[in-house]
């Protein structure tokens, strides 16, 4: 295995998933599915690449292990008002971010929405903050009545979605009137010109877009060994490279081409 560059397997896949975006979904709930039944300490609850900014968060002793992809999610969540709101996190994954919000922001309800049945189960034994639930359902069809959520955040996941134009207009169509969507992810510069013109057509108005590649590679350089030290241990040997690329550890594909400014992680609020 070598140390020093991105595999071919890995480099493989991420063309493969831009070039067939209908194996995403497939791809990603078989690895959500293998890390959730592996994870029985159920101590994965984030998997984000974080954020490091200017100001660290004040955090208690059990979210400290998890200081930066917390962050991340205060960043996103920054933008917009929880308290008091219906919110909806499409793409929760094991559900840390969405306890920490609840806890931190005091929505008058929280939902959290995955692909993922073994992470949706995960989610609902491991959390029970008052006013937080959890379902099993797809991007591009949420388990929502119309124009009932106040906020729809959506952190890291869109990469997995076969069609971002269906999901924006499941978001548009879940969002009450003067609703917010906060959204972050990774995209290439061509792809995020692409992107800006979906959130349009989908009746979206962009508020605030800032790329945030910085803040992201400084805290990738944070937990790169935590992160090697969970591939070996919960990746079979082949695969385990190629997930080095995927998790942003610096000597994969996605680390460097954030590094080259290839991959923009955008932070967006749309209404």
């Amino acid at each position: 295995m070598s140390g020093n560059r991105p595999s071919i397997l890995g480099v493989g896949l991420i063309a493969l998933l831009d070039t067939l975006p209908a194996l995403r979904p497939h791809l990603w709930r078989w690895w959500y599915d293998v890390l959730a039944r592996r994870d029985q300490a159920g101590d994965l609850l984030l998997m984000n690449f974080g954020y490091d900014g200017k100001t660290p968060l004040t955090l208690s002793e059990p979210e400290e292990p998890y200081r930066f992809p917390l962050q991340l999610y205060d960043r996103l969540a920054a933008s917009t008002r929880l308290e008091n709101q219906h919110v909806l996190e499409v793409g929760c994954g094991r559900g840390g971010g969405a306890a920490f919000l609840t806890r931190r922001h005091h929505p008058s309800s929280y939902l959290g929405v995955d692909l993922s049945p073994q992470a949706v189960a995960a989610c609902r034994a491991l959390h029970h903050e008052s006013g937080l639930s959890f379902a099993e359902g797809s991007a591009d069809a949420l388990p929502c009545e119309d124009a009932a959520l106040d906020v729809v955040l959506n952190v890291e996941s869109s990469h997995c979605y076969p069609s971002m134009p269906r999901f924006l207009r499941e978001v548009r169509r879940v969002l009450k009137p003067g609703g917010c969507f906060a959204y972050c992810d990774m995209r290439t510069a061509s792809s995020w010109k692409k992107l800006q013109k979906m959130f349009a057509e989908a009746g979206f108005k962009i508020i605030e877009e800032e790329c945030i590649n910085e803040q992201v590679l400084r805290a990738l350089d944070q937990v790169a060994a935590q992160r090697v030290v969970r591939i070996h241990a919960e990746v079979p040997r082949f695969w385990q490279h190629a997930f080095r690329d995927f998790v942003g550890v610096q000597d994969g594909a996605l680390y460097a081409m954030l590094k080259r400014g290839q991959l923009r992680y955008m932070r967006v609020l749309a209404a």
